[in-house]
C-alpha cells in the first residue's frame, strides 16, 4: 500500500527505476481504486511529465533568446557606430571641398 501513496503522491511524479511499481502493484491499484481511477491517475502523471519537459524547454528558448537579443543589440551598435563614423568622414570630405 506504501507505494499506492508514493504512486499518488503528485509532488514525485517520476518513480526511480530501482523502486519501479511491479505488475502485483499494478492488479492491487486497479482491483482497489478501479480501472477508470487508474487511468486518470496515469493520465495526469502524463500531464506532469509533459508540463515539466516544457518547462524545461521554454528555459533553454528563453536562455537562447536572451543570447541572441543580446548579439542582435551588439550588432546594431556596432552599425550605429560604423554609420556615425560614415557620417563625420562624409562632413569632413564636404568641408574639405568647400
Amino acid at each position: 500500500m506504501s507505494r499506492v501513496i508514493n504512486l499518488l503522491d503528485l509532488t514525485r511524479h517520476h518513480p526511480s527505476l530501482e523502486t519501479g511499481i511491479s505488475t502485483a502493484d499494478i492488479i492491487d491499484l486497479v482491483q482497489n481504486l478501479g480501472t477508470p481511477m487508474v487511468t486518470v491517475l496515469c493520465c495526469l502523471w502524463f500531464i506532469r511529465y509533459i508540463y515539466d519537459q516544457n518547462a524545461k524547454e521554454r528555459e533553454k528558448f528563453l536562455q537562447r533568446d536572451e543570447a541572441n537579443n543580446k548579439r542582435a543589440f551588439e550588432l546594431s551598435q556596432n552599425c550605429n557606430e560604423a554609420m556615425s563614423k560614415l557620417a563625420h568622414a562624409v562632413e569632413m570630405d564636404t568641408k574639405a571641398i568647400e
